[in-house]
Order: C-alpha cells, then structure tokens, then sequence
C-alpha cells in the first residue's frame, strides 16, 4: 500500500472515531434539552446535515455527480442505515440501561465479519479473529462491568435488530463504493435520514398538536450547538470518513476500528461532564486498542489491503 494511502486511512479512522464518540455527548446535552425526544433530535440532525451538503453542493465545494446513475441500491442500503437502524436503536435504547444497550452494540464487529465472509467473500487471516474477539469483548466488558441493567428482552431483540441493519449498511456500502464515490454515498444518505426523520417527527408534532415546538426547540442556543456538532462531525464528516473506508478496508477492520468510539466517548464524558474512570475502563480500553491494532496490523506491507474503485 502506499504511504499516500495508508496516512489517508489513518486519519479517515481517527475523525471517524473521534467525532462519532464525541457525538454520544452531544446527543446527551440534546436530548436533555428535548426532554428525551430523540427523534426530533435525529430529525434536526440530519436536515441541518443536509442543508449543508446541499450548499457545498451548490457551491461546488464537493463534487457530487449522480446524473446517469442507478441509486436504487444505495437508497437500498440508506434504508438500513440510518433509517432502520437509528430507529431501532433509540427504541431500543429507551427500553433497556446504557450498559444494556452497550454490551448488545458490542456484537456489531463479530456479525458484520460474519456478513462480509458471507456475502464479500471477505476471509480475515485466522488470527485477526482472535483480536476481533478481543476488542468486541472489551467494550462487553466496560458496559457490564456498570452492573445496571433493566432486564427487557423486547429491547434486546431490538437493539440486536439495530446492530444486523448497521452490519447489512456495511456490506451494501462496500459494494456501492465499486460504482460511488464516499462523498456520494455521504449525500444519499443523508438526504434520505433527513426525509424520513423529518416526515416522522412533523407527523408526530402534527398527531400531539405541538407542530409549534418542532421550530421554537430551534431557539436554544445549546441545543443548536449541540445539532450543529452531529450534523456537521458526525453526519457529514463522520459519514464521509467512515465511507471512506469502506471503499479501502475490509468490512471487519472497520467495525473494530469503529470501537475505539467507545474509548473517545468515555473520555469526553470524564473532560466534560466529569464523569468518573474506573480501572474497568482503562482494562476494557486497553483490549479494544489491542484488538483495533491486532486486526489491522500487517507486517508484510507487500500486502494489497486496499482496494481501488
């Protein structure tokens, strides 16, 4: 691989893991502003993500050209991600603990190696599997090392169902990036969560009589800072960085890397909201960093792990 490439990659995972684990504050600091309305939240998220888009669109800031192309299979694959699994995942969320809801998010990497070798024919060497396992049970570990728990089997199953349609996103984003660029698959995406979510969050206001308070949430200065941050770090560049590696790495390199989210999200909590670090958190970081190297980790550098589209 060249060292063009792999400095490219290097820090298309570190904006990944960085802004999408600072999104869980940012989300926490808006829901509690929205009284735990996550979908308004969602919805805000994506429109302003996509006013943006659009604009830089407009102003051929990024190239997006999708004239003479079949969408059909990327509008396919947004349907999983982020419509059916943000859904699934805050309805889950809202039935079970955070560290319920952690430890089932933590299977994320084993099926989506699962899909890849299913469906990509994508084999991870023998003892990459050992360091897969290592950095999926070390997020396990951090959450049910917090011993809550709310014991609902309806939110396992969901959630379970929110963590299969991220896993189907990241095999159909892999085909995609054959025929799209990240940065078009970046749009679709968010175009359509901002369709949805939207339609589902007026149709709501709309249902409760309270169609006023979908545009006077948007006067808290807070809560847009708080929007501002998920659409444009985490929609927009997140989405874009993490895309990016899908059209480079394989499907089960990228859901290791996605763990270290974890470790990011848990030391913001600790710089902002001075949350406490217990010696299970520097334990479980330690294998989800042992893990994310492991499995990415490649002495012989002849090795072709990138593959150009």
């Amino acid at each position: 691989m060249k060292l063009n490439d792999r400095l490219k990659i290097i820090i298309a995972a570190f904006l990944m893991a960085t802004l999408f684990g600072f999104s869980f504050l940012a989300s926490k600091i808006g829901l509690n502003i929205l009284q735990g309305n996550p979908i308004d939240l969602i919805a805000y998220r994506f429109l302003f993500a996509a006013i943006i888009l659009y604009g830089l669109k407009q102003f051929k800031v990024i190239k997006i050209d999708l004239r003479g192309k079949d969408l059909r299979p990327v509008l396919f694959m947004s349907m999983f991600y982020p419509v059916l699994s943000f859904t699934f995942e805050i309805t889950g969320i809202n039935m079970t603990s955070s560290a319920e809801s952690g430890i089932i998010i933590s299977f994320y990497p084993i099926l989506t190696t699962i899909l890849g070798i299913l469906v990509l024919k994508e084999y991870p060497q023998k003892n990459k599997f050992f360091f897969i396992f290592l950095s999926m049970f070390g997020v396990f570990f951090i959450n049910i090392m917090q011993k809550e728990a709310e014991y609902s089997i309806t939110g396992y199953i969901i959630l379970m169902f929110s963590v299969l349609f991220t896993s189907i996103q990241a095999v159909l984003t892999r085909k995609a990036s054959l025929k799209f660029k990240p940065q078009e698959i970046t749009y679709i995406m968010i175009i359509t969560g901002a369709i949805v979510f939207n339609a589902v969050s007026l149709m709501t206001h709309v249902t409760n009589n309270s169609l006023n308070r979908y545009f006077t949430s948007l006067l808290n200065i807070e809560l847009l800072g708080a929007i501002t941050y998920l659409a444009v770090g985490s929609s927009i560049i997140g989405f874009f960085s993490l895309n990016y590696l899908y059209s480079k790495l394989e499907v089960s390199r990228i859901s290791v890397l996605a763990n270290i989210a974890t470790i990011i999200s848990i030391f913001a909590g600790v710089m902002v909201l001075n949350e406490v670090l217990n010696w299970y958190h520097y334990f479980g970081a330690a294998m989800i960093l042992l893990g994310a190297y492991g499995a990415n980790y490649s002495p012989d550098r002849s090795t072709k792990i990138v593959r150009q589209v």
